[in-house]
């Protein structure tokens, strides 16, 4: 015969009973291992609890500083916290809504969870009453109550039997509890089922908080004392009961050789829920470390649901966020008295955030890469194929806690997004208002300027500050002649399809289409903005070539003062049949290098693009008459791309990506009246046809604390294929005013095949003076 007990206050609500060994259900050694335990919920709005009654009438939330997580938002939604006790009053107006319909009885195999003293009901409160402006609210206050009842009772009197509770712990681990609430505990050797279930829970990811004892021992009794074994480090929490002051409870038992896995909790004078209560205003008061464990199994609730990520990684992590963040109490560090000292929500979130803040991610060459610092902005052509790997789910970063080294869920994939692009809806709406400015200066030179309103680019990352002028230069360009047969073109700070796109049928149609560039001049669109110098040369009366260097910086639109020095050098050939009104051909051949980007990536972390890239490109694109004022245009882009040699991040060893894009248009003159244009453009945006990488993440941490890697080859063309479709309309209603108005139509934009279908339009105003 064993004696065992709830962990009430001797002398206020103390029940030492006598149990006898049952060895109801299976030993957990024959058990399936566990199902990993689900995400825990959202957080919710931020609750700020000063002056809120239900928050002061237990002064225990107060002395953890609960406050804290709730003022970001947490309050255990989603977490399984299962409460193996004598049951629960399921009528309560503070407990109803928060109960599992899986809650049951082991003992009658039923779902009669009716408390049987009014232990579980008291203890209930304390982690998850709720928030309703009635009685007091627990530490978690949405989090979902497991009841798992395994009480005994005859002739009025109630006990615990060790083989229920193995039983019962087992049930609660199997229905996916994240944390285990036992608030008993009693002077036996232990018993093998019993430690069996524990040591499953732990290992499926749910704590166990267990209650120290009443009885003034320097341990633990069992099977709190279960917290000492090395193999549950972590996972299974002692918890003693302190006073108002701070101070260990006298008729607590202290954390002894469970330190390392103990802790103190309010546990004197506890305001909670009581059983049989006709309304939720009537409170009780209860005092034991029976009442201090249900603090921490809130707390942990907390944590799980503010840190998912280090929940999913490493559930270890979230009881060390609790252990270090706690006020240390008696002797300095962990002592065998206080073991880590008070619990303190505050200072839990202050040691996560600053462990979360420094993590980072192991590379395989041995360094490592920040993991705050870790973004894509992923090249335009390769849609979302990068974000869409799945072991990039697997990686982990590390995080470091006073006993070492963490796992932490990287969330790779989230740090990588897809560029916006010229033609996307949200780009389109932001766009810069643009006045152009020109002037002959004598008959061989002329100077154009075009300034930018700032009034459009307020949410922009690169907007001006706020005391710089409304309007900006955007661009000079100045032309002019060297002999009767060859031009040069000095371009400042304009946009290099400004600086080499030439003149041509592609070329005059820019202003009745709302960008042309993304599927007639894509590799040169990628250089960015920056100085040109051009130089044609006439070859008889029809033919000319080019030679144009340009130098420019690509920003990244996802980073402020961010972007990649690019140089670009193109020849072209252009052709022009007949007339002004005749056939043009023009075929361009160049070479785009890029500092800090790939292909228009920007990356920064693991995704590291600073080995750059080179890309080699032609384009053909002109246009012909085909009669009756009608215009057929056209363009091709084939694209090879070096992606560098790059060995400190997870993508490496690209090759060459292939790549192409396409646009085909037909402009038609004095169609409603002279002077008018109307056109229609249909193109594909440039995409890789071919690319591939070798993606190495971390996915584990041996048990020596080194990262464990995992690569695999990775296809990374996109899935869809981006389709835009431009309808233009323009016509002169004055001298020098001319109106334009367009519609678009974007299917499976940014190369997503999932993507919906996207539509804008919109109306120009050119004024000439």
């Amino acid at each position: 015969m064993f004696s065992f007990s709830e962990l009430c206050r001797p002398g206020l609500a103390t029940f030492l009973l006598s149990a006898t060994l049952v060895t109801a259900g299976c030993s957990a050694d024959g058990l399936a291992p566990a199902a990993p335990r689900p995400a825990p919920g959202p957080l919710g709005a931020p609750y700020n609890p000063a002056g809120n009654a239900e928050f002061t009438r237990n002064d225990g939330i107060d002395v953890i500083n609960a406050e804290a997580a709730y003022l970001r938002g947490a309050n255990g939604e989603g977490v399984i916290v299962a409460l193996i006790d004598f049951g629960i009053d399921a009528d309560h107006p503070d407990l109803v809504d928060n109960i599992s319909a899986s809650s049951f009885d082991v003992v009658s195999g039923t779902g009669d969870i009716a408390d049987a003293t009014g232990h579980g009901t008291k203890v209930a409160g304390v982690i998850a009453a709720e928030r309703n402006g009635l009685g007091t609210h627990g530490v978690a206050y949405e989090a979902t109550l497991l009841v798992v009842k395994t009480a005994r009772c005859s002739g009025g009197v109630c006990h615990f039997d060790l083989g229920d509770l193995a039983t019962a712990v087992n049930y609660a681990t199997d229905h996916l509890a994240h944390v285990i609430n036992m608030s008993l505990g009693g002077d036996v050797p232990g018993y093998q089922d019993l430690n069996a279930a524990v040591q499953r829970a732990a290992d499926a990811g749910a704590f166990v908080v267990l209650a120290a004892g009443n009885s003034n021992d320097p341990e633990p009794v069992y099977p709190a004392n279960l917290a000492a074994d090395p193999s549950l480090a972590g996972m299974v929490v002692a918890v003693g009961a302190a006073t108002d002051s701070g101070t260990i409870a006298s008729f607590s038992n202290d954390c002894g050789a469970a330190m390392n896995s103990c802790l103190i909790a309010p546990g004197v004078g506890i305001a909670t829920t009581q059983n049989g209560a006709s309304s939720a205003t009537q409170t009780t008061s209860a005092s034991g470390t029976s009442f201090a464990a249900p603090h921490v199994s809130g707390t942990l609730a907390l944590l799980i649901q503010l840190y998912p990520d280090a929940y999913a990684a490493d559930p270890r992590s979230i009881s060390m966020f609790m252990f270090d963040g706690a006020r240390d109490m008696g002797a300095a560090g962990v002592d065998p008295v206080y073991g880590h000292g008070m619990l303190d929500v505050a200072g839990a979130i202050d040691v996560a955030d600053a462990a979360i803040a420094a993590a980072t991610v192991p590379l395989s060459t041995g360094t490592s890469a920040s993991l705050s610092g870790t973004s894509l902005t992923a090249a335009p052509a390769l849609g979302n194929a990068l974000s869409g790997l799945s072991l990039l789910d697997d990686a982990i970063a590390v995080i470091r806690l006073s006993d070492g080294a963490h796992p932490y869920r990287a969330r790779l994939a989230d740090s990588i997004v897809s560029a916006p692009r010229g033609l996307s809806l949200d780009a389109l709406i932001a766009a810069d208002t643009i006045r152009t400015l020109g002037q002959k200066l004598g008959d061989r030179m002329s100077l154009s300027m075009a300034m930018a309103d700032d009034d459009m680019r307020a949410d922009a990352p690169w907007r001006a500050e706020a005391d710089a002028p409304r309007a900006e230069v955007y661009g000079l360009q100045l032309a002019g002649s060297l002999g009767d047969a060859t031009g040069v073109r000095l371009g400042i700070d304009v946009a290099a399809p400004a600086q080499l796109g030439g003149t041509t049928a592609v070329s005059r149609a820019r202003t009745l289409f709302a960008t042309m560039d993304e599927t007639m001049s894509p590799v040169i669109l990628l250089a960015g903005r920056g100085n040109g110098l051009s130089f044609d040369r006439s070859i008889g009366e029809a033919t000319s070539v080019s030679l144009a260097l340009f130098e420019g910086e690509s920003a990244d639109p996802l980073a402020a003062d961010a972007g990649s020095a690019t140089t670009l050098g193109q020849a072209s050939v252009s052709h022009d049949f007949g007339s002004a009104d005749g056939g043009t051909l023009r075929l361009d051949v160049g070479l785009l290098d890029e500092e800090a980007a790939q292909l228009g990536s920007h990356g920064s972390g693991a995704f590291t693009t600073n080995s750059g890239a080179s890309t080699q490109y032609m384009t053909v694109h002109g246009g012909v008459p085909v009669g009756w004022g009608i215009e057929l245009l056209g363009s091709a882009t084939v694209a090879s791309t070096d992606m560098g040699n790059a060995t400190d991040g997870v993508l490496s060893d690209w090759g060459t990506v292939r790549s192409n894009a396409f646009g085909i248009g037909v402009v038609a003159r004095d169609v409603m009246r002279a002077g008018d244009r109307l056109g229609l453009l249909v193109g594909q945006p440039l995409r890789a046809v071919s690319a591939g990488a070798t993606l190495t993440v971390p996915v584990a941490l041996s048990e020596d604390g080194r990262a464990v890697q995992r690569s695999e080859r990775v296809d990374v063309t996109p899935r869809g294929r981006e389709i835009d479709l431009q309808l233009g309309y323009e016509q002169m209603l004055a001298p020098g005013l001319e109106v334009s108005s367009w519609l678009m139509l974007q299917l499976e934009p940014g190369h997503d095949a999932d993507a919906d279908a996207g539509v804008a339009a919109g109306v120009r105003v050119n004024l000439a003076f």
